[in-house]
């Protein structure tokens, strides 16, 4: 489908919230099967296995779900929202507004770890504005940022002064 992460994560939410409606895996995976856009590409995969599951078995749906994920979803989004992390610039927006985008990227690339932590605070540095950057790494180096939510929560302060 088009926009598969906003198709797949609304799906997901509906399946979760009625449990006494999909109380099976095969009510779950019919139910997925039944929100494909059926004039689409995925609409007709969807008609497809429909069928197949309906002369063979139904998968569990944590089969199903990386089954549909793997045949739909965006190639490389933990790569290209790693570079894209890279890149990030605050320019006009105002810090709040960057660090919406820039926490995006890191779930996108899946950049939650403390393995990765230095990695996003000079990806963040780089990218917001000089005068914000300066403010904070002007401060006592005891006081400094150790973390890019650290770092996040002094540009927003500074921003708003």
């Amino acid at each position: 489908p088009d926009g598969f992460a906003i198709w797949y994560s609304t799906i997901r939410g509906y399946i979760v919230m009625k449990p006494n409606t999909f109380p099976t895996d095969q009510a779950k995976v019919f139910c997925m099967l039944s929100y494909l856009d059926p004039k689409s590409r995925a609409g007709g995969w969807g008609m497809l296995k429909r069928d197949e599951y309906l002369d063979t078995q139904w998968p569990a749906y944590a089969d199903f779900q990386n089954l549909i994920k793997a045949e739909f979803q965006e190639p490389m989004v933990k790569e290209k929202a790693m570079n894209a992390l890279e890149t990030i610039r605050q320019g006009s927006q105002t810090i709040d507004e960057h660090n919406t985008k820039f926490r995006m990227l890191c779930i996108k690339a899946g950049a939650i770890s403390t393995e990765v932590e230095p990695f996003l605070i000079a990806a963040y540095r780089r990218s917001i504005i000089t005068p914000i950057r300066q403010k904070i790494e002007a401060m006592a180096r005891a006081s400094r940022p150790k973390t890019v939510d650290a770092w996040m929560t002094y540009a927003s302060e500074f921003d708003n002064d």
